[in-house]
């Protein structure tokens, strides 16, 4: 039996994080066991596993979930109770600026664009996991006939993720000005109190994990962070359930590919983005045809095959760290 401990951050985003758990609450099968270390001041969602405030010694693998968990891995590694790793789920989260290598050999990233990056900056050869998605959660939400309607926009937001929040920002209200209406999806209340309240009223604070679909389903557009981006969630669900998610070129060949999703050049501005939405918009007539091949092609994502990866990548690491 192989003792595998991830470690969480002290703020668990709605979508980063939701990997972790799942992959977790199917280890067992595996011959695994799973257990979670978080902030005792803080209730992660309920995954019917053992939740200690530290690694146990009896932990043979300790993952660290984020760049402020990593000392946490390190220290058990450091006093002989088992092995460290890390799964890196993006480079902007806590790591920007990080120049040195962070100790830890045992990398896994949810993305192609992230291995290479780990490899060329750090030397280390990282393992590529996906991130995945429960289909029978994120169902299709119909979204009507043919004729024009204003369209709606979904920002997951999240103060710290973003290199430039005000060329966000300016993206919001132009979209508000073209009498698009906007939703905000986010982990935390934004420190903007008074962006906040501008748009109060379609802003949904750590929502309840059983309304994520719904707000996905009822949203035209995802509109993310392209440094959120790989096989991210937001990225995967926005196409599970038809919201057509709308990105800059970093780290998204791997995902959008089809003609379910748009893909802009890394220097794209606020016209890019809602000349992207015009297009789309005329188009409307064969929506339901690219929601239902986005569908289809995320298909492979699915929590079983995203679980086996972890398998592999995890006895990989027991077996040449010599347990």
């Amino acid at each position: 039996m192989l003792n595998v401990c991830f470690v969480l951050p002290s703020l668990i985003a709605y979508g980063e994080i939701r990997v972790v758990l799942e992959v977790a609450k199917r280890l067992r099968q595996y011959n695994i066991c799973p257990s979670l270390s978080a902030n005792p001041a803080y209730d992660p969602p309920l995954v019917d596993i053992p939740i200690y405030d530290r690694p146990l010694q009896s932990t043979d693998i300790v993952v660290a979930t984020s760049w402020e968990t990593v000392p946490i891995a390190l220290e058990h590694e450091k006093v002989g109770y088992g092995l460290a790793a890390w799964y890196v789920q993006n480079w902007e989260a806590g790591w920007y600026g990080v120049e040195t290598n962070p100790g830890i050999e045992r990398l896994a990233c949810c993305a192609e664009h992230l291995r290479q990056r780990i490899d060329r900056e750090w030397g280390i050869d990282a393992t590529v996991l996906p991130s995945g998605i429960d289909l029978d959660e994120f169902y299709l939400t119909p979204h009507g006939t043919c004729a024009p309607r204003v369209s709606r926009i979904l920002i997951p937001w999240r103060d710290e993720a973003y290199k430039n929040p005000e060329g966000l920002k300016e993206l919001v209200y132009a979209i508000k000005e073209s009498g698009r209406q906007l939703v905000f999806m986010s982990p935390e209340m934004p420190k903007d109190q008074e962006f906040y309240d501008e748009f109060q009223q379609w802003w949904y604070v750590n929502p309840f994990r059983e309304d994520i679909p719904w707000i996905y389903g009822v949203s035209d557009f995802v509109v993310s962070c392209s440094h959120l981006e790989g096989h991210s969630l937001i990225t995967l669900e926005a196409i599970a359930c038809g919201a057509t998610p709308i990105v800059q070129e970093i780290g998204n060949k791997e995902t959008i590919q089809g003609n379910w999703g748009v893909m802009l050049p890394p220097e794209a501005g606020v016209d890019d983005y809602l000349e992207a939405m015009i297009v789309y918009e005329e188009d409307r007539c064969n929506w339901s045809t690219k929601r239902s091949a986005g569908r289809r092609f995320i298909e492979r994502f699915k929590w079983d095959y995203v679980a086996a990866q972890w398998v592999m990548a995890l006895r990989s690491w027991s077996s040449h760290g010599e347990l």
